[in-house]
């Protein structure tokens, strides 16, 4: 049986585990050149979510390993990191589908000309 404590504990692991992605993301300079610049700061970023979704899942199955009635703040710090990844990985898949189904011709001007297109072309 897992005590509260053990929860709150696993809990405060993800918070901390998740809050450190974001951190080393942010500090760590982009190395490399061309298309693998940066490549380490997103490898960074998704070995720390790797870890915080280890913690997460750990502190689901600690809140739902107990056998006494639950309180409601042990039922929260059990859900609450696995709902947080979840909605992260929804956010993630649908970018990454709303980038696949877009034009990639409006992509390209979008970039290259930011106030819009010149009338002569791309000259």
């Amino acid at each position: 049986m897992a005590s509260r404590y053990v929860v709150f504990a696993a809990a405060g692991l993800w918070l901390g585990l998740f809050v450190i992605s974001f951190v080393a993301f942010n500090t760590m300079t982009p190395s490399g050149d061309g298309f693998t610049r940066g490549m380490d700061r997103a490898g960074a970023l998704l070995a720390w979510q790797a870890a915080a979704m280890v913690a997460a899942v750990a502190a689901l199955v600690l809140a739902l390993r107990q056998r006494a009635p639950r309180e409601i703040g042990v039922s929260i710090a059990g859900l609450a990191p696995i709902i947080v990844m979840a909605l992260e990985l929804i956010a993630a898949v649908a970018l990454v589908i709303w980038m696949a189904t877009r034009d990639p011709s409006e992509r390209i001007e979008r970039f290259y000309f930011p106030n819009g297109a010149p009338a002569q072309g791309f000259n």
